[in-house]
């Protein structure tokens, strides 16, 4: 082991600058100078394995090379004293990871222009791409402010696709982590004078080179008003942090489209932050049945005859009918679950009472009750809020 770290340090390769052993474990990482992220590998050793020969005895070695977006390799024996050999191995194996990286950039990508709509955000993360890969041609400014504000109601995927975002901003090598912090107001904010900027920095630092997601981040500013509270302060910090990390961060914000706009201009310094705005518009009754289809299609459950036209109805109604902060994807998966329930309580009854016609698809006994219990708690929620005065 003390030789293969020798003659690879001697030799330079990729401009090693970290090595450690454990054990029978070598451990090496490449510098985070390195702009092709691709070269940062680390080369973990697996325990040795003594082969007798006709000649002498060899000892050979596997190693398992880890680049930095967390993909392996793994590399069967060899002879240790084989500098060359060892080297060259290691250059084949860079080429296998970046091919694996390519593949998994390739497919997020693909997932970002499944969805529905967001033309807007697509467009700007392949301007991204296009940028980064410019800069690293070029040896050109690399900074790329990427701080964006997502906007719209619950469940229309903001977590989601910032999570998405993320992934791809690692792969492409804009990032240099695949953190993912989420956090909200109670995460930010002290109770107490000297408590927000730590709590707030703390949060920061955990995201850094990342992805930091802030969800209803227009709490931060929405109790300004009001005595002792630290929101503001949250904000400043953030603010500093973001502008001293130019290029180790992403940030996303997100809430109700009207309170994030009230939000952002709150704080001039928030507007000069962030320079992307993305809509997230409500699903239409189309895409809420194919998202209602999915569940049940995971679940293998099929529909009855003229089941479909009439979950269909059911969600035209929903959506015709929907508030102003409808819960879009997360009242489906709700409403979804419910139905499920229904359906295999039916099966199980079905069961108990040795029934031979066991009707295993979706039937309109299985959701008619659940869409009516939905109306009903609506109408209830509505009533209550007209009696005191909302």
């Amino acid at each position: 082991m003390e030789l293969i770290a020798k003659r690879f340090t001697l030799g330079n390769l990729f401009l090693v600058n970290t090595l450690s052993s454990d054990g029978e474990i070598l451990t090496i990482k490449w510098p985070r100078l390195i702009i092709d992220k691709t070269e940062r590998i680390d080369i973990i050793g697996l325990k040795d394995i003594h082969v007798d020969t006709k000649s002498t005895p060899k000892k050979l070695v596997s190693i398992l090379v880890r680049d930095c977006f967390d993909f392996d390799y793994k590399i069967d024996g060899f002879d240790a004293h084989e500098a060359k050999e060892f080297c060259q191995k290691i250059l084949d194996a860079k080429y296998i990871l970046e091919n694996k990286r390519k593949d998994s950039l390739k497919n997020s990508l693909y997932k970002l222009e499944s969805l529905q709509g967001l033309e807007e955000l697509k467009s700007i993360v392949k301007d991204t791409i296009k940028l980064r890969r410019y800069y690293k041609e070029t040896g050109e400014n690399s900074m790329l402010a990427m701080h964006m504000v997502f906007k719209g109601n619950p469940g229309t995927g903001k977590t989601t696709v910032a999570r998405l975002i993320g992934e791809i901003l690692y792969l492409e090598g804009v990032l240099f982590s695949n953190n993912f912090v989420e956090c909200s107001r109670v995460d930010l904010v002290g109770e107490f004078i000297g408590h927000t900027a730590p709590k707030t920095l703390g949060i920061c630092e955990k995201a850094l080179d990342g992805i930091l997601f802030i969800d209803e981040a227009y709490t931060l500013s929405s109790h300004s008003d009001t005595k002792n509270d630290f929101g503001k302060e949250a904000i400043e910090t953030l603010l500093k942090f973001m502008e001293d990390n130019r290029d180790r961060l992403c940030v996303i914000v997100a809430g109700y489209s009207d309170l994030m706009n009230q939000f952002i201009a709150s704080n001039p310094g928030l507007k000069s932050r962030f320079t992307h705005f993305i809509d997230f518009s409500d699903f239409n009754e189309e895409q809420l049945f194919q998202m209602a289809k999915d569940f049940f299609d995971k679940e293998k459950i099929e529909f009855s005859v003229g089941i479909e036209s009439e979950l269909l109805n059911h969600l035209k109604s929903l959506y015709d009918n929907r508030e102003s902060n409808f819960g879009n994807g997360r009242v489906i998966r709700n409403l979804c679950e419910a139905i499920v329930r229904n359906y295999d309580l039916r099966m199980a009854e079905s069961l108990d009472s040795k029934e031979n016609t066991l009707n295993k698809k979706l039937i309109s006994a299985d959701f008619q009750p659940v869409f009516e219990e939905y109306s009903s708690l609506n109408t209830r929620v509505e009533s209550t809020n007209d009696s005191i005065g909302y």
